[in-house]
């Protein structure tokens, strides 16, 4: 479900629980609520399989359902991703992916990402903070950083929305709006990144921390906020963000 084109892209790695319908309801409740023209047209568990979206209610079959994995370890149960998009105005996808654990024994957090075309009335940062996030980054991709990626590089997973494994403890980028949970909560600077004039708001336990005043700073002068996340990143530890430069042609 990779987009190509310019989108506005959010992707949360929750350290709540997701499974449950009591969540699945939450947020199915909280996504249409942000904006109808959010609602679902079609839902699954996976491609090509689609159903159409009656109502909230009749999402709970397709929330999460338990299905059965047969490999060389031998039999095991793991619960289902949910999918949905919509053709219509707010054209938009997404997908909630349960946290797993490898076949180590290792638990990787899972992940709650939604792409939509750019739409300045619809309200996306209510999902960073969803089902208390340990990370959460919205951002507004267009073509400079749309670019071709190494698969699982830096650039490519802050392109396709990084998922828990690869938030241990650092992450890719600083995206547009970035919430940083109780774990990342030490890396934020509160002092220093206002007295930039960054704005950083208390959320739970963690910051949300935005690079400008507008989300759509990113697409309508992308230098300008080339050089302001550059500088924000020289507030944070060195090691923290993967990505440590500006896409060439921005710093020319």
């Amino acid at each position: 479900m990779m987009m190509t084109e310019p989108h506005v892209q959010i992707s949360v790695v929750p350290q709540r629980e997701t499974t449950s319908w009591d969540f699945g309801r939450q947020f199915l409740h909280s996504l249409c609520s942000v904006d109808e023209r959010l609602t679902p047209e079609v839902i699954s568990n996976g491609e090509p399989h689609k159903h159409p979206f009656v109502s909230l209610e009749a999402c709970q079959e397709f929330w999460s359902p338990v299905m059965l994995i047969r490999g060389d370890l031998g039999r095991f149960e793991v619960h289902s991703d949910f999918l949905w998009e919509r053709s219509k105005a707010v054209k938009c996808s997404g997908m909630v992916v349960p946290a797993r654990t490898n076949k180590f024994g290792k638990l990787h957090l899972g992940q709650i990402l939604l792409r939509a075309h750019p739409d300045r009335t619809v309200d996306f940062r209510v999902f960073c903070n969803l089902a208390q996030p340990k990370y959460g980054i919205l951002h507004l991709l267009t073509e400079i950083e749309l670019t071709e990626a190494e698969l699982n590089s830096p650039v490519f997973l802050f392109k396709r929305g990084p998922p828990g494994w690869a938030v241990e403890s650092s992450v890719p980028n600083l995206g547009w709006a970035n919430y940083f949970g109780d774990e990342f909560a030490h890396v934020v600077d509160v002092a220093r990144l206002r007295a930039q004039g960054c704005a950083t708001e208390r959320i739970g336990d963690g910051y949300l921390v935005t690079v400008t005043d507008s989300l759509f700073d990113v697409r309508d002068d992308f230098a300008k906020f080339s050089a302001r996340r550059a500088s924000l990143k020289g507030r944070f530890a060195g090691d923290f963000f993967q990505i440590r430069d500006e896409p060439a042609h921005v710093r020319g």
